[in-house]
Formats: structure tokens, sequence, C-alpha cells
């Protein structure tokens, strides 16, 4: 870390928690520590991963499917996250009840271009015995995705945080979808041999607590730009 460093509060935080949980905590966090000086590094996992190695960050706020392997570096699970299929209001597959993972796989699809929806898409769709769809689109911007997703039938997996916006201004719909694989967890992660500060902890705390009220949330009603055509029924959720 450069000299200018000392004495500041860095940690790093993947995408889609940077939109909306972590700013929120850091707002709170804010409240008590209105002149401490903090950077936020929004960055993919792996160079989260390293950059805590390194010793570049004080903490990491991530997934916690990819650091067991690790000596040294100790984890504790914050709230539950979960990913939706996400896609705009008059989409298609709002008139499917409910879509199958082959119908879904005939839409085209974009995704994150690190990280593991690929993976997890391609797990759920082999499962079913369906191929990727034909059309996939990757990148490293969340707002590119939700771009996408709001001007055209593309699919997305996406957690519910990183699209409040776009769900009031009825944008973009998530499409529930009761399957545990979609379900993860985020964790704070810091090296065994460098503790938590209070001022860290504290901001810690701020984040578990504004990811587990988003968590608990439910999802918006659907809106219905289009009636249904013909004798097909509208999309009905699930409890879920």
């Amino acid at each position: 870390m450069d000299d200018d460093s000392e004495g500041v509060l860095t940690f790093g935080v993947v995408p889609t928690l940077a939109t909306s949980v972590v700013p929120t905590a850091i707002l709170r966090w804010r409240e008590a520590y209105p002149t401490h000086r903090l950077r936020v590094v929004d960055k993919v996992h792996i160079e989260l991963l390293t950059g805590l190695i390194r010793g570049d960050f004080d903490f990491i706020i991530g997934r916690t499917d990819t650091y067991d392997f690790l000596d040294g570096i100790k984890r504790r699970v914050l709230f539950r996250d979960r990913l939706y299929v996400m896609g705009r209001p008059a989409h298609p597959v709002f008139q499917l009840d409910p879509p199958t993972w082959a119908e879904l796989a005939r839409f085209p699809w974009i995704l994150p271009i690190v990280g593991n929806q690929r993976t997890l898409l391609e797990n759920l769709l082999t499962s079913e015995g369906v191929a990727l769809p034909q059309q996939l689109t990757e990148c490293d911007s969340i707002d590119f995705i939700k771009s996408i997703v709001a001007d055209s039938d593309h699919l997305a997996l996406l957690p519910m945080h990183t699209v409040t916006d776009e769900l009031k201004a009825g944008k973009i719909q998530a499409l529930e979808l009761s399957v545990q694989q979609l379900n993860r967890d985020i964790a704070v992660i810091f090296r065994e041999r460098a503790p938590l500060d209070a001022a860290s902890r504290d901001l810690v705390a701020h984040i578990e607590a504004v990811g587990a009220s988003v968590g608990r949330g439910q999802i918006p009603p659907r809106v219905d730009l289009r009636p249904p055509a013909g004798n097909v029924r509208p999309f009905v959720r699930g409890s879920g």
C-alpha cells in the first residue's frame, strides 16, 4: 500500500454489492465516523482476494464459495443473498406459467464476465439436459447488463438489490424461481493476523444489517404492461 494509505480504512467489495447495500451501510456508518478516512475499491473476486493477501485491504466483502482453500484467511457470513432471473416487465417469459429452463434458454442472456453466474446457469441448464443459450453476452459492468435487460429480451442473473431503482421505475422485473442453487452467502473476509479494528467492525455490522434487511424483502408486484396474448395465461409467481 502507498504511504498515503496510512490511517485509512480500505476495503474491497464485489460489484453487485457496490450499487446499494454497501453505499447504504457507509452512509449509516458515517454518522458515527464523520471524519474517518475511507477507501472503497470495487473489483471482481479474484482481484479482491489477491489484494487482501497482499495487504491492500483491511477486509473484503464477497461470496463464501471461493475462499475455503486459503490458509491465514478468515471469514464470517453476514447475510444470505439470492440471484433472480431478471427481464423487462413486458418480456414474453412472464407469460409462461411457470417457465422451464429449456424455455428460458431460448432467449438471449447477458451475464457478468467474471464470477460464477455463467457456471451456475450452465449447471442449472445441464441438470435439465439443456444447452447454454445460443446468444450469450458477458461483460464486466452491472449498469451495462441492466441497460441491455431493460431494453431487450435479454435475461440476466442478478441479486435484487442491484436493480432497486429499475424495479421501482418498472424497467426490470424479477422472475421468482424456487431454486436452491440461486442462494449464496455473503461474508466479510480478512487476514487472520490482521483482526479488524473498531471502525472496521462497526462498518461490517452496518453492511450485515443492511444486507439482512434486503434479504427479508419481498419481490415487488409485477408491472403488467401488456395483456396476455390468445389463451396464454399470465405468469403467476409461486410463494418461493
